[in-house]
């Protein structure tokens, strides 16, 4: 039988090993956005508007992370009203930035 001390230690340390999973598995899908295609994640429209929208930075094909970072600038609610996105592709654009 294990004591009242020995079992809230034990329960500590799972604890604190749970939340640096949860941490490690931020730093992974950081990671992953920053050298995914968004061409490979999004659909062919939601790829066609984004890629409309912003032609002047658009000489190769950029990760999620680098549209992450232009859609910033502006908002992502004032980059999906100025591009006339319905409410799919927002919530489509939302996800593959934001994993949301």
């Amino acid at each position: 039988m294990i004591s009242r001390d020995e079992y809230l230690k034990s329960l500590e340390i799972i604890l604190k090993y749970r939340e640096q999973c949860k941490n490690d598995l931020k730093q992974i899908a950081q990671v992953q956005s920053e050298v995914t295609l968004f061409k490979d994640s999004a659909s062919p429209r939601l790829y066609n508007i984004v890629k409309k929208s912003l032609i002047s930075i658009w000489n190769h094909e950029l990760t999620v992370n680098e549209i992450r970072l232009a859609v910033d600038e502006v908002g992502i609610d004032s980059f999906s009203k100025i591009r006339g996105m319905g409410n799919i592709l927002f919530k489509e654009l939302k996800k593959i930035l934001y994993n949301a």
